[in-house]
C-alpha cells in the first residue's frame, strides 16, 4: 500500500505544474453542438436538448461544475426552446443530497414543450437511498424520471414516438427485459436514455431510432493529431505492473467504457428493416454520446462541456423541410393570335 500511495504522490507532484499552465493557457468553454436527424414515424420536426454527467456536489467539496456554469446552461437551453429535455445521468459526485440545491437552482428552470425527463448514472447509484432521494427531488421538481420504462409524451400531430428510460449499467441498474414489449414493437420510433453509451451494443437486437448517453466526459483530454487520450492510457496501462496500474487510474476513470469508439458524437450502430406508417423502411440504430458538463480532475482539455440541439425531422421528407421552397410563377398565356 504504502509503495502505490508514493507512486500516485509522485504522478501528481510531476503532473500537477502542467495541469495547471494547460487550464490556463486552454480553457473549457460551454458549447452547443448541434445534429439533425431523419426519423421514420414521426409526422412534426422536434427539437431535443440533452445534458449530462453534471456531478453536483456540496460547495465544501473539489468543485467539478460550478453553479454560474449551470446558470449559463440553463439559459442557453431555454433560448433553444426544445420541445422535449433529457437528462442522461450523474447528477452528484456520490451523495444525493446535493442533489436537492441542483434542482431547485437550476434545473427546476429548465422549460420544453413537452417535458423534462431524466434517467440515473453510476454516480447516482453509490449509495442504498440514492435512487429514492433522486426519484423525490426530481418529482419534486416537476423532472420525470424513467426507472426501466417508457412513456408516450408526445401529443398525436407529432406521432407515435416513445422515451425509453433504462438503468444504469456498471450499477448493475440495467433492466431492458421490463420493456421489452415495447422495444421489440417496430413499428413506431423511440428514443432511449441510457447513462452508458456500452449498452447500444446490448440493445442492437431491438430498433432504437435514437439512444442517447453520456458518462465517457468525452475522454476529458483531447490532444491535437491524437485524439482522446483514455483509450491510448488503457493501452499504456497494459503494458505495467498491477500495482501501478491500480495507482493511476485514482486519477482519472481508464476502464470508463469498453466500446472505445463511442467515446463521443454521432455514432450508427446497427440498422433494421421495420414496417412504419405501414411503409417498409430502413431504420439505423443511432447513438448520441455527450461529453457531459462536469470537469474531473485534472482538467478538461480540448473536450469543453457540452449541451446537445438534436434536432428531429420526418424521415419520409429527406429533409426538404430544412428549406422553404420557392414556388413558381405561372406564366401568363399570351391572349395574342
Amino acid at each position: 500500500m504504502a509503495k502505490q500511495s508514493a507512486v500516485f504522490k509522485i504522478l501528481v507532484l510531476i503532473l500537477s505544474p502542467l495541469f495547471f499552465i494547460l487550464r490556463f493557457l486552454f480553457p473549457a468553454k460551454l458549447k452547443v453542438d448541434k445534429y439533425k436527424l431523419n426519423i421514420h414515424g414521426i409526422h412534426t420536426p422536434l427539437k431535443v436538448v440533452q445534458i449530462s454527467d453534471i456531478h453536483y456536489d456540496f460547495p465544501h467539496a473539489p468543485q467539478r461544475v460550478t453553479d454560474s456554469l449551470l446558470t449559463s446552461v440553463v439559459s442557453t437551453i431555454n433560448s433553444l426552446k426544445p420541445d422535449l429535455i433529457v437528462l442522461t445521468g450523474d447528477y452528484v459526485q456520490h451523495d444525493p443530497v446535493p442533489v436537492e440545491n441542483l434542482c431547485k437552482l437550476h434545473l427546476s428552470k429548465l422549460k420544453s414543450r413537452f417535458g423534462v425527463f431524466a434517467t440515473l448514472g453510476n454516480h447516482d447509484l453509490h449509495f442504498a437511498t440514492s435512487k429514492e432521494i433522486i426519484s423525490t427531488a426530481f418529482k419534486k421538481y416537476g423532472i420525470r424520471f424513467l426507472d426501466n420504462e417508457c412513456v408516450l409524451p408526445f401529443p398525436k400531430e407529432v406521432g407515435k414516438f416513445m422515451v425509453v428510460g433504462l438503468g444504469d449499467l456498471h450499477m448493475k441498474d440495467f433492466h431492458p427485459e421490463k420493456v421489452e414489449k415495447e422495444l421489440k414493437d417496430d413499428t413506431f420510433p423511440k428514443l432511449l436514455l441510457s447513462h452508458n453509451p456500452d449498452t447500444a451494443k446490448m440493445l442492437m437486437q431491438y430498433s432504437i431510432d435514437l439512444q442517447v448517453s453520456g458518462h465517457t466526459h468525452g475522454s476529458g483530454i483531447v490532444l491535437p493529431f491524437i485524439g482522446p487520450v483514455l483509450p491510448h492510457i488503457h493501452t499504456i496501462l497494459s503494458w505495467f505492473p498491477k500495482f501501478i496500474i491500480k495507482d493511476v487510474s485514482k486519477i482519472g476513470y481508464v476502464n470508463v467504457i469498453k466500446n472505445w469508439k463511442w467515446l463521443s458524437g454521432l455514432h450508427t450502430v446497427t440498422s433494421h428493416s421495420c414496417y412504419r406508417d405501414e411503409k417498409k423502411v430502413e431504420v439505423n440504430n443511432v447513438l448520441y454520446v455527450n461529453r457531459g458538463l462536469a470537469t474531473h480532475p485534472p482538467l478538461r482539455l480540448f473536450c469543453d462541456p457540452e449541451i446537445t440541439l438534436l434536432e428531429l425531422y420526418p424521415a419520409e421528407k429527406k429533409g426538404q423541410v430544412l428549406k422553404k421552397k420557392k414556388k413558381k410563377k405561372k406564366k401568363k398565356k399570351s391572349t395574342l393570335r
